[in-house]
């Protein structure tokens, strides 16, 4: 037996069908036979948050949701956050993730610079160890957003 693969794509947003938050359930359109209630696709547009907010009847933790979903800064997540323990938890894991992704990063520039210093040194190219150097402490710069002293201490230069 063959099996057929089927994929879907939802296709910039539902902007003839504005909602901030929308259920839907697959269903036959002949007869209005519901497949289950069980299986429901929900989205939530987080451009209709600010509507939402102004209407009474929309759930408040969903608003909190979305408006956390959509915070720019982690100063706003942790306000956002404050008083309650879902919330407050979910700010220390992204901070922990946030933190572990900077330290691969450098781990991965450390042992980019190593790579090409090797190589260069390998080659005997001396001048090409300051070009690529200063390639390197650029990229890394620009990255992450440090000043050249940082980059240095970062690559142990």
């Amino acid at each position: 037996t063959s099996r057929r693969q089927r994929q879907m794509c939802i296709r910039d947003r539902f902007e003839n069908h504005p909602k901030f938050m929308a259920k839907y359930q697959i269903l036959d359109v002949e007869d209005g036979f519901l497949y289950s209630d069980k299986l429901c696709i929900k989205i939530l547009d987080l451009t209709q948050l600010e509507k939402a907010k102004s209407q009474s009847e929309t759930d408040k933790k969903l608003q909190k949701w979305a408006s956390i979903f959509k915070a720019e800064t982690l100063e706003e997540l942790e306000q956002l956050a404050s008083g309650e323990e879902v919330f407050e938890n979910m700010v220390v894991t992204m901070k922990k993730l946030s933190e572990d992704e900077k330290i691969r990063m450098q781990c991965e520039a450390r042992e980019d610079y190593e790579r090409c210093l090797l190589s260069e040194y390998s080659a005997g190219k001396r001048e090409g160890t300051e070009t690529t150097q200063k390639k390197l402490l650029h990229n890394l710069m620009e990255s992450q957003k440090i000043t050249e002293d940082e980059a240095r201490k970062m690559l142990g230069i």
